[in-house]
């Protein structure tokens, strides 16, 4: 399972490539997460942090230790707006291949 979190970041390069070492430090304590990269999209996201997944319990696991660490009022992050996608290969689901 792959998780995608598209952000409007409104820092600077340099404040970015801070918190990218930051995401691949906090990801790499969840179990059964891993941190892919990041990536330009073509669309109205400035960037998409892409994620490995070994089971959906770690999506709910990594959103809450990003809102824990990124999204309290007292320690707010240079994301404008981001959004969670989780992408399912049909067998995940359930679905004949």
């Amino acid at each position: 399972m792959l998780m995608l979190y598209s952000i409007q970041w409104i820092g600077t390069y340099n404040q970015f490539k801070q918190y990218l070492e930051n995401v691949k430090a906090l990801s790499s304590t969840i179990a059964g997460v891993t941190f892919k990269g990041a990536y330009i999209p073509s669309d109205e996201w400035n960037y998409t942090l892409l994620f490995e997944l070994d089971q959906y319990a770690n999506s709910i696991q990594l959103y809450q230790t990003f809102v824990k660490k990124y999204l309290q009022p007292d320690n707010r992050s240079n994301i404008a707006l981001g959004k969670w996608t989780l992408l399912h290969a049909p067998e995940e689901l359930g679905f004949p291949v």
